[in-house]
C-alpha cells in the first residue's frame, strides 16, 4: 500500500484489507459507504503519533476502533467511529449524529426504524438538553457491523456520565424499559448502585432483527474479586469463575492489586438482561502492545479459542511489530458470556502504530 497522509485514508486501507478474510468481499460497496458517510469528516486528520482532546475512545485522542469478539458464529467487521467535524459544539454533533442515523438505517435496509430510534435518541440525549449539551468528552458515537449472509448492523452508543448520578441511573432504567428489560435491570442496578458509576448505553439496530441493546458502567480501583462476585450476585456465577480465570491469565501477580479503570456491561436482548461483560482499559492495565499480545495468546489457548483472527487484526494495525514500549494499539479488552459461552473481546486502535502505507 502506498504511503497515506490522513487518518482516514489509513484506516480506509485497513478496512479493505480485512474485507476478503470476514467473508464480506461481496459487501464492499456498502462497507465503503457506511464507512464515507460515518468518518469522511471526523477523520479527516493528519496521521501523527497522538490527538490530545479530539476523543474519549482512546487514550490519544483518537476517534476511531475496531472491535474484535472471539469466539464468534459468525466473525463481523465491526468498528466505532466519532462522526462530524472535530470541532463541531455538542449541539452541532447530535444533529450530525440524527441526520447520519437516517441515512445508515436507510442504507442497511431499515428505514422503517429511523421514526422511532429518532424519538427514542431524542427521549434518551434531548438535544436542548442543557446538561447533555455541556458534557465534556462528547454525547454520541456510532458504530457499524458487517458478516456475510446477516444483514449490516447500526449501533448507537451515548454519552451517560452527564447530568446528576440519580438522574443517570434514571436514564439506565428507562433504556431498560424500553428494551423491555426493566426488571432484570433492577437486580443489577441493586447490586452495582453503590460500587460503579454509568457510563454509556448502545443500542443495535438492523434490518430482519429486533432491537438489542448494553448499558455500561464504570469502576475505578475495584480488586478483581468485585467483578466476580458482582456476576455471581447477579445470576451468572459460572461467568464470575471465568472471569477469575481471565484475570489470573492476563493480570497474572497483578491479581492482588485493584484494577483501574475497567468497563462492566450488559446486554439486553428479547425483554432480558442476557450477559455480562467486564472489560480492561490495556493503557491502564499492561505495559505495551507486546505484553498484551503475549498474554492474550497465552490466554487463548487456556480458553480454547482460535488465535488465527486476533493475529491477523494485530498484524495488519502494527505492520507486524508491536510496540514493546507502550499499549497502543490496544484500547480494552475483556470476557464477556454470550449465548452461554465465554467470549474475549478486543478493542483496537488504528492510529497509534504504523502498519500497512506508513
Amino acid at each position: 500500500m502506498d504511503a497515506v497522509d490522513s487518518l482516514y485514508d489509513h484506516v480506509r486501507q485497513q478496512i479493505t484489507a480485512l474485507l476478503p478474510a470476514y467473508g464480506l468481499s461481496t459487501a464492499a460497496s456498502t462497507v465503503a459507504a457506511a464507512y464515507e458517510l460515518l468518518c469522511k469528516e471526523s477523520l479527516a486528520l493528519p496521521r501523527v503519533p497522538a490527538l490530545p482532546g479530539r476523543s474519549r475512545l482512546n487514550a490519544d485522542g483518537s476517534p476511531f476502533q475496531f472491535a474484535l469478539t472471539l469466539p464468534h458464529r459468525v466473525p463481523a467487521l465491526q468498528f466505532l467511529t466519532e462522526t462530524g467535524s472535530p470541532d463541531a459544539t455538542t449541539a452541532a454533533g447530535l444533529a450530525d449524529a440524527h441526520d447520519k442515523v437516517r441515512r445508515l438505517l436507510t442504507l442497511f435496509g431499515a428505514p422503517d426504524q429511523v421514526a422511532q430510534t429518532t424519538a427514542w435518541l431524542e427521549d434518551v440525549a434531548p438535544r436542548r438538553d442543557v446538561d447533555l449539551l455541556g458534557a465534556e468528552g462528547g454525547a454520541i458515537w456510532l458504530g457499524a457491523a458487517f458478516a456475510p449472509e446477516h444483514s449490516p448492523k447500526l449501533k448507537i452508543y451515548l454519552n451517560a456520565k452527564w447530568g446528576q448520578v440519580a438522574a443517570r441511573w434514571s436514564r439506565t432504567a428507562s433504556f431498560a424499559a424500553h428494551l423491555g428489560g426493566a426488571q432484570g435491570w433492577k437486580l443489577i442496578q441493586t447490586q452495582a448502585f453503590a460500587e460503579l458509576e454509568p457510563l454509556g448505553i448502545a443500542l443495535v439496530l438492523g434490518a430482519g432483527s429486533a432491537p438489542r441493546g448494553r448499558i455500561y458502567l464504570s469502576g475505578y480501583g475495584k480488586p478483581t474479586a468485585y467483578y466476580e462476585e458482582l456476576a455471581a450476585r447477579c445470576g451468572w456465577p459460572t461467568f464470575g469463575v471465568q472471569l477469575q480465570s481471565y484475570f489470573r491469565a492476563m493480570l497474572r501477580d497483578d491479581c492482588r492489586y485493584p484494577t483501574r479503570s475497567a468497563v462492566c456491561s450488559f446486554g439486553i436482548r428479547g425483554g432480558v438482561v442476557v450477559d455480562m461483560k467486564v472489560e480492561l482499559c490495556a493503557h491502564c492495565a499492561f505495559d505495551s502492545d507486546v505484553d498484551v499480545r503475549d498474554r492474550s495468546l497465552c490466554w487463548l489457548r487456556e480458553a480454547g479459542t482460535e488465535q488465527a483472527r486476533y493475529l491477523q487484526m494485530l498484524d495488519l494495525l502494527t505492520g507486524g511489530t508491536a510496540d514493546s514500549r507502550a499499549a497502543g494499539v490496544h484500547a480494552y479488552l475483556g470476557l464477556g458470556s454470550q449465548h452461554g459461552q465465554q467470549i474475549t473481546t478486543f478493542y483496537f486502535n488504528p492510529a497509534a502504530a504504523g502498519g500497512p502505507g506508513v
